[in-house]
């Protein structure tokens, strides 16, 4: 891939996200275009966008990928910020992700000084857009950068981990509820475990050492006083 070019990546990456594989489980769905007809309210709007996916799987999250070079960061501000202000008005919650495609930075391959500050610059425009967006949507930055063009799919791929869903891990079979786990695992006599003594301390017990302390000294207490208020003969 070293002669992968900004246009190169874009189609690099959608690829990826809509091609099944092990790192990719759940692949993304291209849509051919994204436009709003006459029902939705703004006839004729038609979003001019290098890619839209929706996804992952059953999914409909909002992914679109775009090229942000110096000379079209005007461009790339007026379709999102016309994508967001469309989603926001019509009461959309699809979560909307920008995949922004840019040159990594490399200011020792200027040939002179002079280019090297239009460089320099040129990236500043870009970093600056790219704060701009994220207030509108998260953005995650693709950078066209050395470990792409070495490497390539792996580098791409460990770039765009994030936007694939969590694997979460299978749910714990039901168990019983603490306290009652706690009661089987003392080892006490089972009179005992049935005793009102036994259960406060147990409540007790799930709160801290001092209520455990004090409850004893309650039942102490109220032995004490029913051993004072039985007769003697």
């Amino acid at each position: 891939m070293a002669e992968l070019t900004l246009p190169g990546l874009v189609d690099e990456v959608v690829r990826l996200l809509t091609t099944e594989s092990g790192e990719f489980p759940q692949p993304y769905r291209r849509r051919p275009r994204l436009a709003v007809n006459k029902d939705a309210g703004a006839a004729g709007l038609e979003f001019n966008l290098d890619a839209v996916l929706t996804g992952p799987g059953a999914h409909e999250g909002l992914v679109t990928v775009q090229m942000l070079s110096p000379d079209r960061l005007r461009k790339t501000r007026n379709e999102v910020r016309a994508l967001t202000t469309w989603l926001t008005r019509t009461g959309s919650r699809r979560p909307l992700t920008l995949v922004a495609i840019t040159e990594g930075s490399n200011d020792n391959a200027a040939p002179n000084d002079q280019l090297k500050v239009t460089q320099h610059d040129d990236q500043q425009a870009v970093q600056s857009l790219l704060r701009e967006l994220a207030t509108l949507c998260h953005v995650l930055v693709i950078e066209l950068d050395d470990a792409v063009r070495d490497e390539g799919d792996p580098a791409i791929r460990r770039q765009l981990v994030s936007l694939m869903p969590l694997e979460l891990p299978p749910a714990f079979e039901k168990r019983k509820p603490a306290f009652e786990r706690l009661r089987e695992s003392v080892n006490e006599t089972a009179a005992f475990q049935e005793s009102d003594l036994f259960n406060d301390l147990l409540k007790a017990s799930a709160k801290s050492q001092d209520a455990v302390a004090a409850t004893m000294k309650k039942w102490i207490e109220t032995c004490i006083s029913d051993a004072r208020e039985v007769p003697h003969d």
